[in-house]
């Protein structure tokens, strides 16, 4: 009673097991160990059970239980192949997620140890000899062991007896394998079996024999499946092209091809395989001289963008289950041959253009990539044939072009900008590809050439953003490399990128880079990679940091000396302020002038500043003394001394200037400022008459030194009114000079009938000039007292001026007259 409560719980549990109602089985298999605890079967089912659903762990646990109570080893063979199955489970894949699951109890070499425990049992499953085999697939003799035993419990399966023969063949028993065939083919009539057989006389090109069994697989199969009708009619016309019987190789080749067309005219998947079977029709025409049909052939051929999607051949079918192939033929030297004169004969552009179609498929099966740049060119200059996929294989080429000779690139280059299309579409993959070549050749100009001809997007795909960063910095870009660097480290930051910012940024001179420097290499250090490197190039950057945090106190205090400067200039005269500004305006027209800095040897300062040497290195030391100017203890090649310019001083000299206009200052104290200059000066003869005053005597001599200097300044200045006056006073203070260093105490003139009889010092310029006059001191001709006379008497009186204009005119008279004076005295 018990027994059959048991036979329908199990027969119930595996009913749910085959409908895939997997609650209900566990719920039975639980009922089953409950009521029969000395029965495997419970945890057998819900092993299996636990295995499908992923929970190892459990699953093992259950089979331990069955290993336990088996005692007479019925389903041991099976525990063993689950156990393997469990442990050899690396991981699985979350199709919803699209993420890996990793197996916690993973342990290859448990999996291999009982997937063997399993072999051992009479009631191993036909997975086990499978995974045997795949695991022997290096160790030929065990495998061939392994499938021997196999085919002793299995021996009606096809697989097995297929995968015999080939295991003899690897250890070199190959006329065993063709007796273990011939001997099966005749007790079971498999077209396998033939088919192995007529593939195995192919490779021993016995051709007869692998002629017959190749049609007796054909005649012995019973089904209608195209891709084994397609794979059997090739191998025929294969066979019969070998064997030079070109009209019979043709035919067959064209079932082939027939199958192929209608098959992918009424289905989704295209076989690609249409063009192996057209290239043997083509081969087979050429030899049988049907020229005309060959045109024919080809001008029928659809040639689509999608048939160059894939183009890896094989032909591959099921025959009795077993998986088979046939080796493709293309026949390339024939018909690269052949190809070549039809289309050399050939006037039609569009004919011309789908035989280079056909040779770029050969050539790119014989792997020249040259050949297939040139023609995949040839094919887009015709304009009805610009695809996009031929864009993609153009690419393609050049990635073994570049890598064979990277001056292949000029190339690249021209097609870039030659087709549009072709950059826009360019797969950045090979961009990737083309770029690590030319960099691990150090061709870094030619990768920033390149880099230029793509967007933004094709070169983050490409992720070379490192290469190109390196190689800008290699053709001294700097800046560029550094934009680079630190883009990427945002995103990524390996040992490679810190070190090599932090190179760029410790050989610049901002102590705030080279500090960031320092702390990269810290980084890098900390990260795998060059750590030798790293740390000699920390070591340096160090060393450059604290030389610039001692630079950058002096600095700091550098700096503050010409901020307090700056206070210095409100009390600058006008005189000193435009010399200043001509300094300043000067030295950036020179050459030498850079980052504030300047050789000036002393005799050039006159040049920079428009003034003589005197004046020029007395300025000169007051600037240094108010640190406008800063000697810096450095000299330039030839031994000049570099000058460090404050750099505030100039935007503080327009402020002073302008606020001087802006408070109404006249405008001709501002021009006549301007004219205190070495040219006017000496166009007055300013220092060849003080050099005379020089020579007067002491008692006179720092008088007329003043009141010369003081009528100059007035004149040169514009001050009209003053110049009158000092002129008068001058020529008085110099008559009188004249007067006593002749000797003459006391001065006599006649006026208006009447005789003026005065003590020098007593005298008026007016007594001065009469007693001059009337004895002819400086001759009857020298009319100049008269002129100063005239004008002096006029305007020494404000009532004269509101009668009669003051002007330049007549402050001219009276400077000049006085220096004609000067010079007579």
């Amino acid at each position: 009673m018990n027994e059959n409560i048991f036979e329908e719980l199990r027969n119930k549990a595996w009913g749910f097991y085959d409908n895939n109602d997997y609650k209900k089985v566990e719920k039975i298999c639980n009922e089953i160990i409950e009521k029969f605890p000395n029965k495997f079967t419970g945890y057998y089912i819900l092993g299996i059970i636990r295995h499908t659903g992923k929970q190892y762990k459990e699953a093992v646990n259950c089979f331990e239980n069955v290993l336990e109570k088996d005692t007479e080893k019925k389903v041991l063979g099976l525990v063993y192949y689950w156990l393997g199955e469990i442990y050899g489970t690396e991981y699985d894949w979350d199709w919803d997620t699209k993420t890996k699951k990793n197996n916690q109890i993973y342990d290859y070499e448990k999996s291999i140890y009982n997937y063997e425990r399993s072999f051992e049992y009479e009631n191993y499953p036909r997975e086990t000899v499978q995974k045997l085999i795949y695991l022997s697939r290096k160790d030929y003799y065990r495998k061939c062991h392994i499938l021997k035993k196999s085919i002793e419990k299995f021996e009606n399966d096809a697989e097995f007896l297929i995968e015999y023969s080939k295991s003899l063949i690897q250890i070199n028993k190959r006329k065993e394998a063709y007796i273990f065939l011939q001997k099966n083919c005749e007790v079971y009539k498999y077209p396998i079996l033939h088919y192995q057989l007529s593939k195995m006389y192919y490779e021993d090109s016995e051709f007869n024999n692998s002629l017959t069994n190749c049609e007796i697989a054909l005649k012995n199969y019973e089904g209608d499946a195209n891709y084994v009708l397609i794979g059997l009619n090739y191998s025929l016309g294969k066979i019969y092209y070998k064997k030079k019987d070109w009209l019979s190789a043709y035919n067959y080749l064209k079932k082939s091809f027939d199958i192929i067309i209608d098959n992918n005219l009424n289905t989704e998947y295209t076989n690609h395989n249409f063009w192996v079977c057209a290239f043997g029709i083509i081969a087979s025409l050429g030899y049988l001289k049907r020229n005309s049909e060959i045109i024919n052939f080809i001008n029928s051929l659809t040639f689509l963008p999608e048939n160059l999607n894939y183009l890896e051949f094989e032909f591959i079918f099921t025959l009795d289950n077993t998986y088979t192939d046939t080796e493709v033929e293309l026949y390339e030297r024939k018909n690269i041959s052949l190809l070549t004169q039809l289309k050399t004969k050939s006037k039609n552009l569009d004919f011309k253009t789908k035989v280079s179609w056909l040779q770029y498929i050969l050539q790119l099966h014989n792997q020249d990539s040259d050949s297939q740049h040139n023609l995949l060119r040839e094919i887009l200059s015709n304009d009805n044939y610009t695809f996009d996929i031929l864009y993609e294989k153009l690419g393609e080429t050049y990635i073994e072009q570049i890598i064979f000779n990277d001056e292949n690139l000029q190339l690249l280059l021209y097609d870039l900008e030659e087709y549009q299309k072709f950059k826009t579409s360019f797969d950045p993959s090979y961009l990737s590809s083309i770029i690590d070549t030319l960099f691990t050749n150090k061709r870094y100009s030619q990768i920033i050439s390149l880099k230029d001809n793509f967007n933004y997007h094709q070169l983050n795909e490409a992720d070379k953003w490192f290469e190109i960063a390196y190689s800008y910095n290699e053709i001294n870009k700097i800046q560029e490399a550094q934009e680079i660097y630190e883009y990427l480290y945002k995103s990524k930051k390996t040992g490679a990128i810190l070190n090599n910012l932090a190179n760029i940024y410790s050989n610049k001179t901002d102590i705030l880079y080279v500090e960031k420097a320092v702390q990269m290499y810290e980084e890098a250090i900390k990260i795998a990679g060059n750590k030798e490197l790293y740390e000699r190039n920390l070591k340096n950057t160090k060393k450059v940091f604290e030389k610039l945090s001692k630079e950058k106190s002096n600095e700091d205090y550098t700096n503050n000396s010409f901020k307090k400067s700056l206070l210095l200039i409100k009390n600058e005269d006008y005189f000193s302020l435009d010399s200043l500004n001509n300094f300043l305006n000067n030295i950036k027209k020179e050459e030498d002038f850079r980052d504030g800095k300047i050789p000036i040897q002393n005799e050039y300062f006159p040049s920079l500043i428009k003034t003589n040497i005197v004046n020029a290195l007395k300025l000169k030391e007051i600037w240094i003394s108010k640190n406008y100017i800063l000697p810096t203890n450095n000299f330039d090649n030839y031994n000049i001394p570099i000058y460090r310019i404050n750099p505030y001083i100039q935007e503080e000299l327009i402020k002073q200037r302008q606020l001087i206009y802006e408070k109404d200052i006249p405008i001709k104290w501002i021009d006549g400022f301007a004219k205190l200059n070495m040219s006017r000066l000496d166009e007055i003869e300013y220092f060849i008459l003080k050099d005379k005053i020089s020579k007067f005597n002491k008692k006179y001599k720092e008088l007329v030194f003043r009141d010369f200097d003081e009528l100059v300044l007035n004149y040169l200045v514009g001050n009209i009114k003053s110049t009158v006056v000092l002129s008068g006073s001058f020529v008085e203070l110099i008559l009188t000079f004249y007067l006593e260093r002749k000797k003459i105490r006391n001065v006599t003139y006649s006026q208006s009938g009447r005789t003026i009889n005065r003590n020098i010092y007593d005298c008026t310029l007016h007594d001065l000039i009469s007693f001059i006059e009337e004895n002819n001191y400086f001759g009857k001709d020298f009319f100049h007292l008269t002129n100063l006379s005239r004008v002096y008497r006029n305007f020494i009186h404000p009532g004269r001026e509101l009668k009669d204009e003051l002007n330049k005119g007549k402050s001219d008279i009276c400077f000049f007259s006085t220096l004609e004076v000067l010079k007579k005295v």
